[in-house]
C-alpha cells in the first residue's frame, strides 16, 4: 500500500469508485493506426506492443483535475485535523504520480463505425501508413487487460467520477482533457511492476495478440501510393498469410458519386 501525504492511495481515493465506460454495442469497431515498422512488429511478433504511460506524449497523462485535486486537499486536510493520520510531504502526491507513469502501459484505439481522416493524419503522416480494424468484443476477450473510453474533461475545474477500488490506480491514464475529444480513444491498460534499480529500462512491453485471429480488416493510407499497398500485401503474405484477403484500400480513397 503506498500512500500520499500520509493518507493511503485505497483510502484517498474512496470518492472515485465505479468501472471505466465502454461501448454500448460490444460489436462496435475499434481502429489502430499505425506505420509500416509497427506494423511487421506485430505481424512477426505477434504482440500488441503497450507503451508507458510516461512515453505517450502529452505531458498532462496522469495528471489530476483541479476538482480532484481540491477534493483530495480537503479531505486530506481534514484527516489530519481529526487526528486519523499525521501531515506528510506535499511531493509523495508527485512521487506517486511519477511511479505510475513508468508502470501502467496503454494500447490506444479508435473507437468508431468509421474510418478518421483525422487518425490518418495524426498517426500515419500525409500518405503511407494503415489501420487494422477489430470489433470491442474481440479486444476484450483477447487480452488480460483493463479495457475502456477515454473520458474528457475540463481540467480547470472536473473532478474524477467514482471508480471501483481496484481501478483506482488506473483513474489518471484513462481521462484526458477535453482538447483531445476528436480521438474518441479506446484504452488497454496494463499494470507492470518492474524495477529501475536492475539496469532495465523498459520503454513498452507486448503482449501475445495473434492479428489472424483477431483483426478483421487492414485498410491502407488513402492517398498511399501503389507501391506502399502492395508492399503491405507482401508483408502480410509472407509473415501472416491468413490475413491475405483482407487488406484492402482506404475506403476514404474510392472516387466520390457523379
Amino acid at each position: 500500500m503506498v500512500c500520499i501525504v500520509g493518507l493511503c492511495v485505497e483510502r484517498a481515493y474512496t470518492m472515485i469508485m465505479q468501472g471505466f465506460p465502454v461501448p454500448d454495442d460490444p460489436d462496435a469497431r475499434v481502429w489502430r493506426y499505425l506505420d509500416l515498422a509497427k506494423f511487421v512488429w506485430l505481424l512477426e511478433k505477434k504482440q500488441l506492443w503497450f507503451t508507458r504511460a510516461d512515453k505517450l506524449g502529452d505531458s498532462f497523462e496522469m495528471t489530476l483535475p483541479a476538482g480532484t485535486v481540491n477534493e483530495l486537499a480537503l479531505l486530506h486536510q481534514s484527516l489530519i485535523e481529526a487526528g486519523t493520520i499525521p501531515a506528510g510531504r506535499p511531493e509523495e502526491v508527485a512521487e506517486l504520480r511519477s511511479r505510475l507513469r513508468k508502470r501502467l502501459f496503454v494500447s490506444s484505439w479508435h473507437l468508431s463505425e468509421f474510418e478518421s481522416q483525422a487518425m490518418w493524419r495524426l498517426f500515419c503522416g500525409p500518405s503511407q501508413g494503415l489501420v487494422i480494424q477489430t470489433r470491442f468484443r474481440t479486444l476484450t476477450a483477447s487480452l488480460p487487460v483493463t479495457i475502456g473510453r477515454v473520458t474528457y474533461l475540463d481540467y480547470n475545474k472536473d473532478s474524477f467520477p467514482e471508480l471501483l477500488p481496484d481501478l483506482v490506480h488506473m483513474a489518471p491514464v484513462m481521462f484526458k482533457r477535453q482538447a483531445f475529444a476528436y480521438e474518441q480513444e479506446l484504452r488497454a491498460v496494463l499494470h507492470y511492476e518492474w524495477e529501475e534499480d536492475r539496469g532495465r529500462h523498459v520503454d513498452g512491453v507486448g503482449l501475445e495478440w495473434d492479428p489472424s485471429r483477431h483483426v478483421e480488416n487492414i485498410y491502407t493510407h488513402p492517398d498511399a501510393p501503389y507501391f506502399f499497398t502492395e508492399t503491405v500485401e507482401a508483408v502480410v503474405k509472407a509473415l501472416a498469410p491468413g490475413l491475405s484477403r483482407r487488406v484492402f484500400y482506404s475506403q476514404l480513397a474510392r472516387a466520390p458519386h457523379p
